[in-house]
């Protein structure tokens, strides 16, 4: 039924929140305290149980930070893995699957020396599929609300125009 489906909802953007924070905990290496405390905290518990989108922009926004504090925050010999750049794409899809204002955080990644890409066209590679994931991010919520509300908003222009006609058809009562 119904409230089943709504638990399951709920109970799923908890269990992505768990998660989320447990990685971000593993990846980063500063301010993992910080972190742990705004997971704990009671309005981002709530949220993050609630049946909301909100969900995927914390995870999202942890992840995120997590990666980049990772990436600024190593030596320059180290050398960005694919599965760093993998990470990074997922939390910029989470994160636009919310919405498109956080889009400015995305733009944290052209901070990073491409010394540690390894070569120009890898850095511009691993930019690409991380903006692309932003774009998918966006547009598969987008595409759904429109598909859903497409036929809503039809049967709502029907519906008033029907209600137009019988007021107008009926003025004399």
């Amino acid at each position: 039924n119904a409230y089943s489906i709504y638990l399951l909802a709920r109970i799923s953007n908890l269990i992505l929140f768990i998660f989320a924070v447990k990685k971000a905990l593993e990846i980063t290496p500063i301010f993992k305290n910080t972190m742990f405390l705004i997971a704990l905290m009671p309005m981002t518990v709530y949220q993050c149980s609630s049946l909301s989108y909100d969900t995927t922009i914390i995870c999202g926004s942890l992840l995120l930070f997590a990666y980049i504090a990772k990436l600024v925050s190593a030596d320059s010999s180290y050398k960005i893995k694919n599965s760093d750049i993998v990470g990074v794409a997922v939390a910029s899809l989470l994160l636009f699957c919310g919405k498109l204002a956080y889009f400015p955080l995305i733009v944290i990644l052209l901070g990073i020396s491409i010394k540690k890409f390894g070569n120009t066209k890898r850095y511009i590679t691993c930019i690409s599929i991380v903006a692309a994931a932003a774009v998918i991010g966006y547009l598969i919520p987008a595409v759904l609300m429109n598909t859903a509300t497409k036929d809503a908003v039809d049967t709502v222009s029907e519906n008033v125009i029907a209600q137009k006609e019988y007021f107008m058809n009926n003025l004399h009562i």
